[in-house]
């Protein structure tokens, strides 16, 4: 499966690792299946979205992830891991684009980092 995820009720974090070659198609089931998470939760959810094994962007990717991006209803913080420059340039584009729905994104370089900024974001 290109797009795998570990959930988390612990800390209530989906570990979303993207591995080579996913598309548009696998990045919508998985936000579905995402959002089914959270409403049987009742809870918000964070999301480390792992980048270390996909470096590259499916063709329109950019317009999707910002339409999903704006629904923050049942999205905690989101957190990048493994983004290359490319990676990171576009979400920078997206961050201006979208600042509302991009306020709680950001870039950590392993997944041990972005675990600690859920920790100490969350708590805020």
């Amino acid at each position: 499966m290109p797009i795998q995820i570990e959930l988390d009720n612990d800390t209530i974090t989906a570990h979303v690792r993207y591995i080579m070659p996913w598309d548009l198609n696998d990045y919508h089931r998985a936000m579905q299946a995402l959002t089914d998470a959270a409403k049987a939760s009742g809870q918000r959810i964070h999301v480390i979205a792992d980048f270390t094994h996909s470096h590259t962007l499916p063709a329109g990717a950019l317009t999707q992830i910002s339409r999903t991006s704006s629904d923050t209803s049942r999205r905690g913080l989101v957190v990048v891991v493994g983004a290359n420059q490319i990676i990171r340039t576009l979400g920078n584009i997206l961050f201006k684009i979208n600042p509302l729905g991009t306020r709680d994104i950001y870039f950590a370089r392993t997944v041990d980092e972005a675990r600690e900024i859920i920790t100490s974001q969350a708590s805020r």
